[in-house]
């Protein structure tokens, strides 16, 4: 509660922090804030280690229900942008740290908040590739605020879309 003085750092909020400060205390995992009792009143921590301020908090999404109606809106939003996307064979899940890093396997890193696993089933007849078909579930990470889950659900449906859009081209 004393003024900053000397070299500090300002976060997108405009809130000002030595750089102890970040070394002493968790930024919030969904808007990056310092969490603090003065800053955001505090904050929760999840069991995969991630830890949410209480800014945050209260309109963190964690049932895969709300994060389905999120993914439909998301969908339509780009429909409406002129990105059309056949969702028949994508469903989605809400993830913890633990969950997104399992699915993604090598991947993996901490800034990661969303992995899209596509599998791929190939039909053949006679030997020769008749019919092939793709599934996608996407993995979103969960217990942050709706607007960070529809960014992630955004990015990830663009690989679905690039499956769908550019896949035949590179069939021989």
């Amino acid at each position: 509660k004393k003024p900053l003085s000397g070299t500090y750092e300002v976060d997108d909020f405009g809130n000002r922090s030595h750089s102890s400060h970040r070394a002493e205390t968790d930024p919030c995992d969904a808007c990056r804030r310092l969490i603090s009792s003065s800053l955001t009143g505090g904050g929760k921590k999840y069991k995969d280690g991630r830890a949410v301020c209480n800014i945050c908090f209260p309109s963190a999404v964690t049932d895969d229900g709300i994060i389905n109606s999120l993914m439909i809106k998301v969908v339509r939003v780009l429909k409406n942008s002129g990105i059309t996307i056949n969702t028949n064979a994508v469903s989605i899940k809400g993830a913890d740290r633990t969950l997104l890093k399992q699915k993604s396997g090598g991947i993996y890193s901490p800034s990661m908040r969303g992995f899209c696993d596509t599998k791929i089933s190939t039909q053949y007849t006679n030997g020769k590739k008749d019919k092939e078909t793709a599934s996608h579930i996407i993995y979103v990470l969960n217990g942050v605020p709706p607007l960070y889950i529809e960014l992630t659900i955004a990015h990830e449906l663009m690989h679905v879309w690039f499956y769908q859009n550019t896949a035949k081209k590179h069939d021989s």
